[in-house]
């Protein structure tokens, strides 16, 4: 999957790169690259890891995600539309099947002149229900 992938993006596919997009692919959740680097061999540096996910997200491979860390997190840019929700209190973040752009973006391309839009983010904030029972 991750060979056939990068090559109709047309990377190649190095250790690397089928690592990264390894780890991406099982994380169920947006990734800090802190929390990337961890997953991958020692073997990958940093800047290898910046580069990538770089190369990746000008490809359509990745997108960012904030999540109001002060960082970028990242996950895998499949076809399935979905925001997230995170819990301020510990941290927990769930993904948000339900998208109300559509009619959004419509309102928002005859309001600006705009010709299209190619991307949004939609991040909500909150207490988790189990954060919620401790207060």
């Amino acid at each position: 999957m991750e060979k056939t992938l990068l090559h109709e993006k047309g990377f190649r596919a190095t250790p690397a790169k089928i690592a990264l997009l390894d780890v991406l692919q099982r994380a169920k959740k947006p990734l800090s690259i802190e929390a990337i680097q961890e997953l991958l061999p020692s073997s990958i540096n940093q800047a290898t890891v910046y580069r990538t996910l770089h190369d990746f997200h000008a490809r359509g491979i990745v997108r960012h995600v904030d999540l109001h860390h002060g960082h970028q997190h990242y996950e895998i840019a499949d076809a399935k539309e979905h925001h997230h929700i995170m819990c301020k209190k510990c941290g927990k973040v769930k993904d948000v099947a339900t998208c109300v752009m559509q009619q959004l973006q419509k309102n928002v391309l005859k309001q600006s002149g705009f010709a299209e839009i190619n991307e949004h983010t939609m991040e909500f904030y909150g207490v988790c229900a189990v954060c919620d029972k401790k207060r």
